[in-house]
């Protein structure tokens, strides 16, 4: 039986007689190919492949004294139901995993005076799970160097996460017109931003989000966001300052699971 299951950071468990007792959630989301014909030859090649949508069956039961209460019962889970694109946090492997997820279908069976099973299936837009935490794999690293690759400990997860990344500039000279550029040596995909850099600008790059800010505010880049397979141990910051520079690098992601 589990003891928290929150749709929509409603705990479905704590709702009046709801019971679960299953969750079917090992299936691996749906793999779309694109295979093109190779011209004038046998064989094919395979063009892009990305993963789709993952379902997620949460089965239970309401257990109620009388037809009515299971009535008044199951009203209520289905009002809390309604939400889409909402987090759907389920215990997984000791601890909390967070999908994305809206409600498909919901199915009612054996109805039977005050009792009746359910099975609830969500569909998730976002295929894959997320640790509710935020795991730091650097945090304020320090750097004076116009080129320097930071070395951290492995990715957690099971696939490439998209991070986060923090570039705080505490001393700089030469920062007129010049830019920083953040990759990821593994892929050699990177974010350059150019302008006029000051002590105490804030540099961000949320690459789950596609956003790239500098103090809060949007600002024009070039590149790609890059992201960082479970393999990938390492960043690297490069600017052109004519001086120097000392900048602070913070680096976090959410691990995420097939």
């Amino acid at each position: 039986m589990y003891t928290s299951t929150l749709f929509n950071l409603v705990d479905l468990t704590g709702l009046t007689d709801v019971y679960i007792n299953n969750i079917v959630l090992h299936s691996r989301p749906a793999r779309a190919n694109k295979i093109e014909k190779l011209a004038r030859a046998d064989g094919a090649k395979l063009i892009n492949s990305e993963y789709g949508v993952k379902e997620i069956v949460v089965e239970g039961y309401i257990s109620s004294s009388t037809r009515e209460s299971y009535e008044s019962a199951r009203d209520t889970l289905l009002k809390n139901l309604q939400a889409q694109e909402a987090t759907l946090r389920i215990p997984q492997i000791g601890s909390l995993r967070d999908y994305t997820a809206t409600v498909e279908d919901i199915i009612f069976s054996d109805v039977n005076g005050g009792f009746a099973a359910f099975s609830i299936k969500f569909v998730c837009s976002d295929p894959f799970g997320y640790d509710p935490n935020m795991t730091v794999a650097l945090s304020n690293s320090s750097n004076t160097s116009a080129t320097s690759t930071k070395t951290f400990t492995a990715i957690g997860g099971s696939y490439r996460v998209e991070p986060t990344i923090t570039v705080v500039v505490s001393a700089v000279s030469g920062g007129t017109s010049k830019y920083i550029k953040l990759t990821n040596p593994a892929t050699s995909k990177y974010i350059k931003v150019t302008r006029t850099w000051s002590a105490g600008d804030v540099f961000v790059v949320n690459c789950q989000s596609k956003t790239v800010t500098v103090n809060g505010s949007a600002v024009d880049y070039t590149g790609v966001f890059p992201s960082w397979d479970t393999t990938n141990t390492q960043i690297t910051y490069d600017d052109d300052f004519t001086t120097s520079r000392t900048v602070l690098i913070t680096f976090t992601y959410k691990k995420r699971y097939l």
